[in-house]
């Protein structure tokens, strides 16, 4: 089944490389406030940054001199503060040598950003010259920290810390635990079709299918963990009708095919229930199976 697409209004803003904005994880600012003087350390580290960005790599090429005229700060501040930074492991001193072991050329390494696994040709710029604005690789922050910004956003997959996200975004808002399990096992597929989805697909299929006819009632609104099982973000929303509520006597039985199999149901609590070959009770919602003790899906 081919995945659902959206008007592009709902999508996200996208940005040029430089134009995107320098993240700071939570992980890496409690990690810089740990600092006696926090203001400096994340000055500095934000100008290597800066500097990485348009030099496109986590090695630039930044002499002391280049970062004191840039932060209006003496040499030995610069120093000084450098030594702090690399104390926190947030930076360190790369030297090339040539065959005679003299040392050629000076950069500083960024840690938590994207690594080329390369060094800047010695000729690179250093004072900030003009350079184009393309880039075919990305620069954000890295994937060697695993709890930070980067990870959530890189290739747009979603990830872990993204729950509170999809939940505060979800209408319905029944068993947060085992939707919390669910989106936690979604995040550990691989990032396929129809398995682990971007965080652009999941927003933008809530917000279509919430305004559709289907989703006014709540009683029609699957489960958060269900919406997650069966990758309900490819559902269609110009197929989501409203579902006809016509009254129904109690104890009325009729076939329903689903899934391509017939299944002699009960109108029982309006709902269509059965039970299965263990004969557990079962219901009827949305075209699938869910067991009438937990909600949890059932399929044959």
């Amino acid at each position: 089944m081919k995945r659902t697409n959206f008007p592009n209004e709902s999508e996200d803003l996208t940005y040029t490389t430089q134009e995107e904005p320098i993240i700071l994880s939570k992980p890496l600012l409690d990690l810089l406030l740990k600092d006696k003087k926090p203001p400096e350390v994340i000055s500095l580290y934000c100008f290597y940054y800066y500097t990485a960005k348009w030099q496109k790599t986590n090695q630039p090429k930044a002499s002391t001199n280049y970062v004191a005229n840039g932060l209006r700060w003496s040499n030995d501040k610069v120093r000084e503060v450098k030594q702090r930074l690399r104390r926190l492991r947030l930076i360190k001193d790369i030297q090339i040598r040539n065959k005679k072991g003299q040392i050629t050329a000076h950069y500083i390494k960024i840690n938590f950003l994207w690594s080329h696994d390369k060094v800047h040709h010695q000729d690179f710029p250093e004072h900030g010259q003009f350079q184009t604005m393309e880039i075919k690789r990305g620069n954000a922050l890295s994937t060697n920290n695993k709890t930070s910004s980067s990870e959530i956003f890189k290739n747009g997959y979603i990830t872990k810390g993204m729950f509170d996200k999809f939940w505060k975004l979800y209408p319905r808002k029944d068993g947060k635990g085992k939707a919390l399990k669910s989106w936690n096992e979604l995040c550990t597929q691989k990032s396929k079709a129809n398995q682990r989805p971007r965080w652009r697909e999941v927003k933008n299929a809530i917000r279509a299918q919430i305004k559709t006819e289907r989703w006014q009632e709540k009683e029609f609104i699957p489960l958060p963990a269900t919406w997650l099982n069966q990758t309900r973000w490819i559902d269609d929303p110009a197929e989501m009708k409203r579902f006809n509520k016509e009254k129904i006597k109690e104890g009325t039985m009729k076939k329903i095919k689903v899934m391509n199999e017939w299944y002699d149901v009960t109108w029982r609590n309006d709902r269509w229930e059965t039970r299965n070959e263990e004969g557990k009770r079962i219901y009827l919602r949305d075209d699938r199976f869910f067991l009438c003790v937990n909600d949890e899906t059932w399929e044959p």
